[in-house]
């Protein structure tokens, strides 16, 4: 039997596995689809709202990201690039996925210096995350997600629910 120490001191780097590159797609008009799965048609909404309401929104760009790790990009009037996620249910589980997702890119990305915020973007909240307390002005979530779901950048949290944006304010 192997000791602890010799476990420790065993390579066990990947053996020929290849990433596929991240590709960014510019969108320039509404996405056509509808797969009849929830969360990927939600994410198209997404993007469908945002080409949409690009002007409202002071959007120059729009990206769809392909092998990678977040859903796209967004790049405002006044040249700031925004990478963003879409969650189609928001909880604990989904909020820590969120999280982890932008650290992971913004580490293999090096990109750091040139990010200073993101986005997620969701439909509803679920489980303990959609209620509200009585004594409380807003749903658990969006406390929890400002109070416990910012280690990387600050990142902020839009629900799009019925072609509108809201916020925790």
């Amino acid at each position: 039997m192997k000791s602890i120490p010799e476990f420790l001191d065993t390579d066990c780097a990947p053996d020929g596995y290849k990433r596929r590159e991240c590709k960014r797609v510019e969108i320039i008009d509404t996405i056509d689809a509808n797969s009849g799965i929830p969360f990927r048609d939600f994410e198209i909404d997404v993007f469908n709202f945002l080409c949409t309401n690009r002007a409202i929104l002071e959007i120059r760009k729009i990206y769809r990201f392909q092998n990678c790790i977040l859903d796209g990009e967004i790049e405002t009037s006044c040249g700031r690039n925004v990478p963003i996620e879409i969650k189609y249910r928001m909880n604990w589980t989904k909020a820590c996925q969120a999280q982890w997702q932008f650290a992971r890119y913004l580490v293999s990305r090096n990109h750091m210096a040139d990010i200073s915020t993101g986005i997620v973007f969701f439909e509803e909240f679920s489980g303990d995350w959609d209620r509200q307390s009585a004594t409380r002005s807003r749903k658990n979530g969006w406390d929890r997600w400002y109070g416990e779901h910012q280690d990387t950048i600050p990142l902020h949290l839009l629900q799009l629910k019925d072609e509108e944006i809201q916020s925790c304010l």
